[in-house]
């Protein structure tokens, strides 16, 4: 891969050596796929074999956190309602009015001066970004974190950042440009 790397650098790859490029990062991220659903498999494992412990601890915090999160009285006009179904109606009350009014007054801004940036400034906004921002980018995220159940985490880009940045480049860029993002560069299904 790093070869290929390398002659792209030089020059432009041929059909073929395009053809192999492509063939080997895929065998990459199915590889990288693989193992990271064997450690999925293996900490599923582990939690059959260890199970949820049903500890007086766990039915503690349990009970406090139902505790902390009920609604035992509400103030009314003054007046405090305990009854679960007078609190029931005083929310519900309360929502409905809110979301009925009929009248209100939109806001004016009026001698407001806003801070304008620059048309220069405006035009940058929709360029994408350089290879080096893209890897701020990638570097300043939680790694961990996927755009959905079938991608691939950004650790995974973070550790192959020498193959997959062109690749990543290109994808953004055309996401920048059509507003589109192709979902086979995300996603190990091909």
């Amino acid at each position: 891969m790093d070869d290929y790397d390398m002659i792209g650098n030089l020059h432009d790859l041929i059909e073929g050596e395009c053809v192999a490029r492509r063939t080997m990062m895929h065998q990459l991220w199915t590889t990288s796929r693989q193992k990271e659903s064997l450690w999925l498999q293996k900490s599923k494992i582990q939690w059959l074999k260890e199970g949820d412990k049903n500890t007086y601890f766990f039915q503690c915090t349990a009970k406090a956190r139902s505790r902390r999160n009920l609604i035992a009285s509400v103030m009314v006009d003054g007046y405090w309602v305990f009854k679960l179904n007078g609190i029931h109606n005083t929310v519900y009350d309360y929502f409905r009015n809110l979301f009925n009014i009929t009248q209100w007054s939109q806001p004016v801004f009026q001698e407001l001066h806003f801070k304008k940036i620059s048309l220069y400034d405006a035009f940058n906004l929709k360029a994408p970004p350089s290879v080096d921002e893209l890897k701020d980018i990638v570097w300043s995220c939680d790694g961990f974190k996927a755009l959905d159940l079938d991608s691939f985490n950004l650790n995974f880009y973070k550790k192959n950042w020498v193959m997959v940045k062109h690749d990543l480049f290109v994808m953004i860029a055309d996401f920048m440009i059509t507003g589109k993002l192709e979902k086979d560069l995300h996603g190990s299904h091909s």
